[in-house]
């Protein structure tokens, strides 16, 4: 090698006319001899992931791979492997810094003994029994051919990447005898998979958030720990905004994933406030109370998306976070499918409530249960107000909103709207004829009216005339013109769900102004982030809604963004590389995403587009699409 190194630095200094080709095999030749067979890295490992397996935690970006055992060697040595296998090539260092550095430099008149001391070294090994039997595999280049090395495959393996031969068989396999021993974390390259086990684990103590503080990732087994450290770190070391994305079917516990990262990265950011960081470690708790309910797959399934950023100095102190929500699927204030509930927010308040005696203050009927909340599950009032489930949780829910800064005039009002939603639900209308007008319509319980409209501190007047009329504006000229009873209902549904998104919208808003980020110390210390995105994952029903066809489709886009990140960008690397790598055949997703977010003759533009028209019907959108 030394030989070697001599020889480039002179045709690097003449121009030489094969230099790409040099630099490929000096740079492949420098990574075959520094690292010995206990500790080779795979520096960009091929694999295929089943897009199937539930709760895949993503980490955008990773330090470059490190030596097993760093302490066994130089910090020369160590600083040498962290820049040759840097993941972005744009940042790699080139030919001739390689040969300035620490490492390489002393190898200068110390070949022999540098010679004598590997091959000590090789005999060592071979002693210890710790050379692995290994398959070699031929690599061809524009220019030449190497050698590549494969480990034999192991019955259980922290890192799938590090197998000799991955396919969907061998991943089911492999998760498969990893969790019937209760390792439910399992590493694939930069990717944490995590299968949800359905029990309560006792893998998150206190004793676990230290273990995962600042460790190398192959110092212990996987751990959603180990993703939240690898975050922080990659943070503070580059000075980069990090993001976590989560993804995986409904019921594979993201949710739950997603609050064990926020508890790590909060232990991680040391706050200065202690109360900063309870009210932080509370925001999931408050949100999903208004945003998660109990479906036919999960009982605490998420019905919006969510983006929690935390916000940290440079130097990793937490100093704030925001969250954003997206797609809250509001049409399940009005109905649930079979075998569902509304929001957990609607039986939390009702059974609280009722505990301290506040039903009628709030206009909510001890005897009758409210037609929004009316299914199989929930017949009688009762079956609300007996519920110790409910009633602990709305204490949870009231003591999150005091923690995080709300005032209890907000908190009635809170209360008051949820009321509102559910006394306006329970409006019914009646047809009334007149010798000009058959199909208006007319409110039948105006009490009913009242108690929502006192709640919204409007008047009756004004919410009966908003529901059973609506005006028509044509040539300047304002029509009022009446509503016909099922005109009405759909106009009272409508505003449930306005009001109820509304109001989820203003606690999101309020959260975020309560949890912002105090001034920074300096000006040059613009902060930075680590971004959680925890969305609701892929369903198929026999009946799907609008809101559960925007939920698929952010799916389809995290998919397509798994698939570029993992197939398109290391394929492409290969080739700015001239290694003549296998081409893995994937499925690609962008002509299913073409076919509802191109415009203009994407799907969901065509259907805006349509719903403008007043004569507008589910015929005339065939007519216009593409796809007939």
């Amino acid at each position: 090698m030394c030989s070697r190194i001599g020889r480039l630095s002179t045709w690097l200094n003449k121009g030489f006319p094969q230099l790409s080709a040099l630099i490929s095999h000096f740079l492949w030749e420098l990574r075959k001899n520094c690292f010995s067979q206990r500790h080779r890295v795979h520096m960009y490992p091929q694999f295929y992931m089943d897009a199937s397996v539930p709760g895949i935690c993503y980490n955008k970006r990773n330090p470059p791979p490190s030596l097993r055992q760093p302490e066994l060697w130089s910090p020369e040595f160590n600083d040498f492997i962290y820049k040759c296998l840097t993941k972005d090539f744009e940042q790699r260092p080139n030919v001739l810094d390689l040969l300035q550095h620490a490492f390489i430099k002393q190898i200068k008149g110390k070949e022999k003994l540098l010679q004598k001391q590997l091959m000590e070294l090789i005999d060592v090994h071979h002693q210890m029994g710790t050379i692995e039997k290994i398959r070699h595999e031929r690599i061809h280049t524009k220019k030449d051919s190497y050698m590549k090395s494969f480990k034999s495959n192991q019955d259980y393996v922290d890192d799938l990447a590090t197998l000799e031969v991955l396919d969907e068989n061998t991943v089911t396999d492999q998760l498969q005898k990893r969790y019937a021993r209760e390792q439910i974390y399992t590493y694939v390259g930069d990717i944490l998979i995590a299968v949800n086990p359905f029990q309560k684990m006792n893998l998150y103590t206190p004793q676990y958030t230290r273990m995962y503080i600042g460790a190398k990732r192959t110092a212990n087994p996987p751990h959603i720990f180990a993703v939240a450290d690898i975050a922080y770190q990659s943070m503070v070391s580059y000075n980069a905004d990090q993001c976590v994305v989560i993804s995986g079917e409904s019921g594979a516990g993201k949710t739950e994933g997603a609050h064990l990262l926020v508890q790590q990265l909060t232990v991680l950011g040391k706050a200065n406030n202690q109360r900063l960081q309870e009210k932080i470690l509370l925001v999931n708790n408050l949100v999903e109370a208004f945003g998660n309910a109990c479906t036919v797959i999960n009982d605490n399934s998420s019905r919006f998306g969510k983006y929690l950023e935390m916000k940290f100095t440079s130097g990793g102190t937490v100093i704030g976070a925001q969250i954003s929500e997206y797609l809250l699927e509001k049409s399940r204030v009005i109905h649930q499918p079979l075998g569902e509930k509304n929001f957990h927010i609607f039986y939390y308040v009702y059974a609280g409530l009722a505990e301290r005696k506040k039903l009628a203050h709030y206009k909510l009927s001890e005897s009758k249960t409210p037609r929004y909340l009316q299914n199989e599950h929930v017949k009688l009032v009762p079956d609300i107000v007996n519920n110790a489930f409910y009633k602990e949780h709305f204490n949870l829910v009231e003591q999150c909103f005091k923690v995080i800064g709300f005032s209890l005039e907000e908190l009635g009002s809170v209360y008051s709207i949820l009321a509102a939603v559910l006394n306006a639900g329970d409006i019914e209308f009646t047809s009334v004829a007149s010798e000009h007008q058959t199909d208006k319509s007319n409110i039948s319980d105006l009490a009913v009216l009242e108690n929502a409209s006192s709640l919204l501190c409007i008047r009756g007047d004004e919410l009966q005339e908003a529901l059973t009329s609506h005006c028509v504006v044509t040539r300047g000229e304002t029509i009022v013109r009446p509503n016909t009873v099922e005109k009405a209902g759909e106009v009272r549904d409508a505003m449930g769900k306005a009001l109820y998104g509304r109001l989820f919208s203003w606690i999101v808003n309020r959260i975020n102004s309560l949890l912002k980020p105090e001034t920074l110390t300096s000006d040059e210390d613009n902060g930075l982030n680590i971004g959680i995105l925890d969305i609701f994952g892929f369903e198929n029903f026999k009946r799907n809604s609008f809101e559960q066809l925007c939920i698929n489709i952010a799916n389809e886009q995290i998919q397509f963004y798994f698939n570029q990140h993992i197939f398109a960008w290391e394929q492409n690397e290969y080739l700015n590389e001239d290694v003549d790598a296998r081409v893995i055949e994937y499925e690609d997703n962008r002509p299913l995403l073409d076919m509802f977010l191109q415009k203009p003759m994407g799907l969901l533009s065509l259907l805006d587009e349509e719903s403008r028209f007043p004569q507008a019907t589910d015929q005339t959108l065939v007519g216009k699409s593409p796809l007939q």
